[in-house]
């Protein structure tokens, strides 16, 4: 049976295909693709020219702006309309709408497939128990966060993989705001208010990106409504990845970017086999998991039945 995955695995930018060039290479280097490479500055920008003769009009230079770099005006970062090319960085939220108010500019929008999701650590004594995760998706304002945070700028996701994605499962469990059952829940799972009105202390870890602390600062006082206590920590992205691959963690805020098109996705975060190789960001280990995508006709059941267990 062809591997679907196998030419994306070979292709991650992470796996190096030059063993001895050495730290020079980039420097040097000279793709075969539409593009080729000019110039770098560390922390500031990437020029690439476009290939000579793949390109019917005249070769125009992209110049890739790193939005963090130093003394560089929030509203240029956003973008910046220069003679012969244009300067691209990664737009917040609430920059999309201000953008779309110039005249010269043209905003185009269709659905993503990139997902943010809170990753609870199984091992937990707290977070192991089923009824305290349900309780805090039920205590999850999502369309408050879309609306107010994301400026609508994304849709409430059922589980990993996008609406579109043809091995897309519907029928899994939905939760959305009920306060109420989440302090059912929360009592049923042994954890009611104390004298002071709190039922327990949560740690939250997250990017330093602003968006992630601004949902991590929302869901503070949305789970406080049902007395949880959430301390946020946010780290440097590293560090925040290695503690979550270590399991150093109660529940982390992460984002998933393109890994999740396809459904061998499934084998890095629930499977047990990967669970082994130190892959699951999750720490779930889910044992109806092993084995349920067996067998060459499993490419579609094994990842919907994976979408209905793991909830």
């Amino acid at each position: 049976m062809a591997y679907a995955s196998f030419l994306w695995s070979v292709s991650r930018p992470a796996i190096g295909l030059c063993g001895e060039c050495g730290h020079g290479f980039f420097a040097a280097a000279d793709r075969s693709g539409p593009f080729k490479f000019v110039s770098q500055a560390q922390d500031d920008e990437v020029v690439l020219a476009a290939q000579p003769g793949l390109f019917w009009r005249r070769s125009r230079h992209c110049a890739i702006a790193r939005a963090n770099r130093a003394g560089c005006d929030r509203a240029r970062a956003g973008i910046t309309k220069r003679v012969g090319g244009l300067e691209i960085t990664s737009l917040s939220p609430d920059m999309v709408p201000v953008l779309a108010r110039r005249p010269e500019l043209e905003v185009s929008e269709r659905p993503g497939t990139n997902v943010n999701y809170l990753g609870f650590n199984m091992d937990d004594a707290i977070l192991g128990r089923r009824e305290v995760r349900q309780a805090l998706a039920f205590a999850t304002d999502r369309e408050q966060l879309i609306r107010y945070l994301l400026h609508g700028q994304a849709r409430i996701a059922t589980g990993i993989l996008p609406p579109n994605h043809w091995a897309y499962e519907p029928n899994v469990a939905q939760y959305s705001l009920d306060a109420t059952r989440a302090e059912t829940l929360l009592d049923a799972a042994g954890f009611p208010r104390e004298k002071n009105g709190v039922r327990m202390h949560l740690l939250l870890k997250t990017s330093t990106e602003e968006q992630a602390r601004l949902i991590g600062a929302a869901l503070q006082e949305q789970w406080r409504r049902v007395g949880v206590e959430l301390e946020l920590r946010p780290l440097e992205l590293a560090t925040l990845l290695s503690d979550s691959v270590k399991g150093n963690f109660q529940i982390n805020l992460l984002r998933w970017v393109g890994a999740n098109n396809d459904p061998d996705v499934f084998g890095i975060c629930v499977f047990v086999e990967a669970y082994a190789a130190g892959w699951s960001e999750s720490r779930a280990l889910p044992q109806r998991e092993d084995g349920c995508a067996d067998g060459p006709d499993s490419r579609g059941d094994g990842p919907r039945e994976a979408q209905s267990v793991v909830q």
